[in-house]
């Protein structure tokens, strides 16, 4: 079951990384997965899935 988390962690994580690499305006998207609804915050960087809430950063060169 911790597998699964880390799959969607990263699946969601790598969806919001897409989004912000293309230069979206909107600061927050909804993601759904497997009847689960994620909330994407790029201006707060922050990922939730209403019970969880998970961080993120970008690093560029």
């Amino acid at each position: 079951m911790k597998a699964v988390k880390m799959q969607m962690y990263l699946l969601i994580l790598m969806m919001s990384l897409l989004l912000c690499a293309c230069g979206a305006t909107s600061t927050v998207y909804t993601i759904e997965k497997n009847n689960v609804s994620y909330e994407v915050d790029t201006e707060n960087k922050t990922i939730s899935d209403g019970i969880n809430v998970y961080q993120y950063e970008i690093f560029r060169k």
